[in-house]
C-alpha cells in the first residue's frame, strides 16, 4: 500500500495546481516545449548525480518543501532535511543514474511530472558490485524564477533492468 503514496501525492498536486481558481491554458507548441524542458532538467540532474553524487545534487533540484519517498525508510521532507541528510550520509559508496522516459505538464504550465527508469550501482557487504533497477516518478513545480524544482520524488525497485537504460 505504501508504494502508492507517490502516486496519490502526484494526483493531489495535479488536482491543486490551479490554486488561483482560474484556468490558464498553454497552447500545444508551448506544451511540447515545456515537456522537452522538463525532460532536459530531469536528465541533467541524473547526469550531475552520476558525476557529483545523488545526495549532494538533490539539494539543487529540490523546492523548499519537497518530499522524497524511498522504500523501507521514512520520507524526507523539506530542503533543509535534504541538506542535513547529505551532511550525515556519504554518497560516495553508490551511484544513482536514471533516464526520464516521459514528461507531462499541466495545462497551466506550472506543474509537471517525469517518469522513468533508474539504476543504482553499489557494493554488497562483501564488496561485490551489484546493481538494483527500478522506476521512478518526480513531480515538478515551476518556480517564480522560471526554474523547475521537484516537489515529490520517489521510486520502486523492478525485478530486472528496464530496457531504456541499456
Amino acid at each position: 500500500m505504501f508504494k502508492y503514496i507517490p502516486l496519490i501525492a502526484l494526483l493531489y498536486f495535479f488536482a491543486g495546481c490551479n490554486s488561483a481558481g482560474k484556468q490558464v491554458e498553454v497552447d500545444n507548441a508551448k506544451m511540447d516545449s515545456l515537456k522537452a524542458e522538463l525532460l532536459r532538467v530531469d536528465n541533467g540532474w541524473s547526469q550531475l548525480s552520476q558525476k557529483k553524487g545523488y545526495y549532494h545534487t538533490r539539494v539543487d533540484y529540490a523546492a523548499d518543501s519537497s518530499i522524497e519517498f524511498e522504500e523501507h525508510v521514512m520520507p524526507i521532507i523539506g530542503k533543509a532535511a535534504f541538506i542535513d541528510y547529505s551532511a550525515k550520509h556519504p554518497d560516495s559508496n553508490f551511484c544513482l543514474g536514471w533516464k526520464p522516459l516521459r514528461a507531462e505538464v499541466a495545462a497551466s504550465g506550472d506543474l509537471g511530472y517525469t517518469f522513468g527508469a533508474f539504476a543504482y550501482y553499489t557494493k554488497t557487504l562483501f564488496g561485490k558490485d551489484t546493481i538494483f533497477y527500478g522506476n521512478y516518478v518526480t513531480v515538478w513545480r515551476r518556480q517564480p524564477d522560471g526554474k523547475w524544482k521537484f516537489v515529490v520524488d520517489g521510486g520502486t525497485d523492478t525485478p530486472a533492468r528496464v530496457e531504456s537504460l541499456k
